[in-house]
């Protein structure tokens, strides 16, 4: 049970241009506009935040072929307008993958409208958990949705998990 390193309220966290490589993890960000925002962000590590009350809870955007290769996992993302949103102008920020989070409470979990340019699962065993998942698990592996869950028209989790992710950072 690791014990936060940043707890951040009424501003953007982490707001940064050309953010390489950094590891974003143990902090409990609550009612920010963005609680956190990547610009043109590349290879950076988000894991084991709580991420609560704010616009958007992370706020990833590239342009120009900038931004991507960014790791979300274990992570509660709740009660937020948008829990993850992804925006891009001209081919930017993309092949990010986004696994083994629980969405909960959030008015629009996700907003990635890119032709599935980013990855909702992690390709094998698991994806997020979202909790206005519908589906059913009645197929190996259990545990595991056995209907994708629809993210946008192009876009899905393939792998939603029926229950929250447990190792994800305590609330």
């Amino acid at each position: 049970d690791a014990t936060p390193s940043v707890v951040a309220t009424l501003n953007d966290v982490f707001s940064q241009r050309l953010f390489v490589g950094n590891d974003i993890c143990s902090n409990s960000i609550y009612n920010n506009n963005a609680g956190i925002r990547l610009t043109n962000a590349y290879n950076n590590n988000i894991f084991e935040n709580n991420i609560t009350g704010n616009n958007e809870g992370i706020y990833l955007e590239g342009s120009y072929g900038w931004g991507g290769k960014n790791n979300i996992y274990r992570n509660n993302i709740m009660n937020n307008k948008y829990g993850i949103y992804i925006t891009r102008l001209y081919f930017g920020m993309k092949n990010n993958k986004i696994y083994y989070n629980n969405f909960i409470g959030n008015i629009n979990h996700a907003n990635d409208h890119f032709e599935d340019k980013n990855k909702w699962d992690d390709g094998i065993n698991g994806g997020n958990y979202w909790d206005d998942y519908n589906g059913i698990d009645i197929l190996p592996p259990y545990g595991i949705g056995d209907i994708p869950y629809k993210i946008s028209l192009f876009v899905k989790d393939n792998f939603p998990l029926m229950n929250p992710w447990s190792d994800a950072h305590n609330i």
